[in-house]
């Protein structure tokens, strides 16, 4: 009789109820699949993240580069805009006539020192 009990409680235990008849639900190891899902899942969010920092930084590092260049672009048009000021200086007709009088001699010619050739 002790076996038959025996074997009744392990057919009880053995069953999804418990000793009052109330089913239980057993825990189970997570799937091998379950796990590689949830791993994957986290290993696509991880390097979305890190992918939309890089961007990010790369878009902020190129946006300094730009307004970078912008001044460098202001200051060059300003130096142009004095260089084409000097040029026009440098060619005035008058600048020219002192320059010959003073550092080469040149005098505007006298009439019997013109030859026209017809």
């Amino acid at each position: 009789m002790k076996r038959t009990l025996l074997k009744d409680q392990a057919e009880l235990y053995d069953s999804n109820q418990n000793f009052l008849g109330n089913s239980v639900k057993r825990k189970t190891k997570p799937s091998f699949l379950k796990v590689t899902t949830i791993l994957a899942f986290f290993g696509v969010f991880i390097f979305s993240f890190l992918f939309y920092t890089w961007v990010h930084t790369q878009v902020v590092h190129i946006s300094y580069e730009i307004a970078q260049a912008r001044t460098m672009e202001t200051e060059y048009l300003e130096i142009n805009k004095r260089l084409k000021t000097e040029i026009a200086t440098l060619k005035t007709p008058s600048r020219i006539k002192q320059l010959a009088r003073a550092n080469l001699g040149l005098n505007v010619p006298k009439k019997d020192q013109v030859i026209i050739i017809k």
